[in-house]
């Protein structure tokens, strides 16, 4: 009985503010991607934004990278996620073909400091 109560009491305050989150989504959807990462934080559930997800190719990725098959390699927006996001991704089956990507775009593509810091910090081994 408590730990219903205890729900109760926590589950209708995240209830109105997730419903608060999507009426600023209707109204503000350049903020889906802050939502995102939110969800793939933890401090959202992401079956309550599926909606909105499926909407954004980056948000999705972000939210769903455990069941991607095939990375976005090519979208510049990939290698600009956050380093929290990589570092997840670093831990997958699909780490050698980052890092193989990765290195083709530091030897043949002007190399910024964010492509050498992403192989140095995370995904050298």
């Amino acid at each position: 009985m408590l730990v219903q109560a205890f729900q109760e009491e926590f589950l209708l305050p995240y209830q109105r503010f997730s419903e608060a989150i999507k009426q600023h989504l209707s109204q503000t959807p350049t903020d889906l991607f802050k939502v995102a990462l939110w969800i793939a934080c933890g401090y959202l559930e992401r079956e309550l934004f599926e909606d909105y997800l499926l909407t954004d190719e980056r948000s999705y990725f972000i939210t769903h990278d455990e069941e991607i098959e095939t990375l976005p390699l090519q979208n510049e927006w990939f290698w600009q996620l956050p380093t929290f996001i990589h570092q997840k991704l670093a831990q997958t089956k699909h780490q050698e073909k980052i890092t193989t990507e990765l290195i083709k775009k530091i030897r043949f593509e002007q190399a910024s400091e964010q492509l050498l810091n992403l192989y140095f910090d995370i995904y050298q081994r």
